[in-house]
């Protein structure tokens, strides 16, 4: 019998901004990639790092975004306000 894997389309949508995100840094030649995530489990996928700024992406697969789902985002923009004012 064999076994049936479906893959979430989120989870994969993730990777891939996360890979496209990597590539474009080493294009560019300068800065670093990473995430966000406190002790309370709130993340922000990715932060771009270059040039002292800060750069947070929040990668979704949704066909109907609401105001909630960039709440950690705009936590994250609101924490560094030197080093970030867009995301």
């Amino acid at each position: 019998m064999e076994a049936t894997v479906k893959a979430a389309p989120g989870s994969l949508f993730e990777q891939w901004v996360g890979t496209q995100l990597q590539r474009r840094v080493a294009f560019l030649g300068s800065g670093s990639l990473g995430y966000y995530r406190t002790t309370d489990g709130a993340e922000v996928n990715f932060i771009i790092e270059r040039n002292d700024t800060l750069i947070p992406i929040e990668a979704k697969w949704s066909g109907n975004p609401g105001l909630k789902d960039d709440s950690h985002l705009k936590a994250f923009i609101a924490a560094h306000p030197a080093r970030c004012d867009r995301g």
